[in-house]
Formats: structure tokens, C-alpha cells, sequence
């Protein structure tokens, strides 16, 4: 690779983590975008299916920001645990708008900036802050009772 080839290949390491971060966010729509048919577009260029696939419907708050993504249920034994996964709403905004660039320079201005788990706000499960502007959660959701059938 050549000196030339320099502004390619970061555009294309930005585009694919432009890719990972949407994917992580449930944004499978974005997702495809950023991807080339070699790099496997075609897995999530198709109809999203409930049970299926994961959208970005979901949000929490964390100190005074909001994270948009997508929530799984899922069981542990008899526990049922929601596992969050999502970006800062503005950085996901300037991705889902193609402003990979932008969003690298944001997120980069606010890495200095980024929450500790003690900011996390009321929260009281288990969060995870990440430099590129992504976090994970997970909380035990109370016990369902199920009614006779």
C-alpha cells in the first residue's frame, strides 16, 4: 500500500466501524450502507422480523445523556435479564445520516468527556461506557407471572 492509498484505506476503516457501531445499535438499515457485498451487505440489507433481527427502538438516559439502540429479553435460569445496547443519540444521529467523519470528530471531542459508571445517574444495574460512543446494560427485570391457560 502506497502513500496514495492512505486516504482510502481511512475511509474505509471508518466506514466499517461505522458499520459495527450501527449493527451494535440494532440500526441494520444503516448497517448495509456502509458495508460492500464482499464485506457481507447482504445480511443486513433485507426486512427486519421481530425475534429475528434487533432495531434501534429503544433508548435509555445515562447522567444527561441519551443512548438510542436496541433491548434483548432473555432468561438466565429463571431470571430474566434485558441486555441494552446503543450510541450517544447524537453520534448515532450523524452516523445514520452518513457523517462518518463528523461522527469520528465528535466522538473524539468527547471521549475527555465521557461518563464513569458512577454517573450513570439512578441507575443501579450494571453499565458499560465505551470511547466511540457506545454503552451496554443489563437489568433483571422482576419475575412474570404467567396466568392458567
Amino acid at each position: 500500500m502506497g502513500e496514495d492509498d492512505l486516504a482510502w484505506f481511512g475511509q474505509l476503516l471508518a466506514r466499517t466501524a461505522a458499520a459495527g457501531l450501527t449493527a451494535f445499535s440494532g440500526g441494520r438499515r444503516y448497517t448495509a450502507g456502509y458495508l460492500t457485498a464482499r464485506q457481507g451487505r447482504e445480511h443486513y440489507d433485507v426486512p427486519a422480523f421481530a425475534a429475528t433481527s434487533s432495531i434501534d427502538d429503544a433508548d435509555i438516559e445515562a447522567g444527561d445523556t441519551k443512548f438510542v439502540g436496541t433491548d434483548n429479553v432473555f432468561r438466565m435460569g429463571t431470571a430474566r435479564i434485558e441486555a441494552f445496547s446503543g450510541t450517544d443519540s447524537g453520534l448515532y444521529e450523524l452516523i445514520k445520516d452518513g457523517r462518518v467523519e463528523e461522527y469520528r470528530q465528535a466522538a473524539y471531542e468527547l471521549h475527555p468527556k465521557r461518563h464513569a459508571p458512577r454517573e450513570a445517574g439512578a441507575r443501579k444495574d450494571p453499565i458499560s461506557f465505551q470511547d466511540d460512543g457506545t454503552v451496554m446494560t443489563l437489568s433483571i427485570l422482576p419475575i412474570r407471572k404467567r396466568r392458567p391457560l
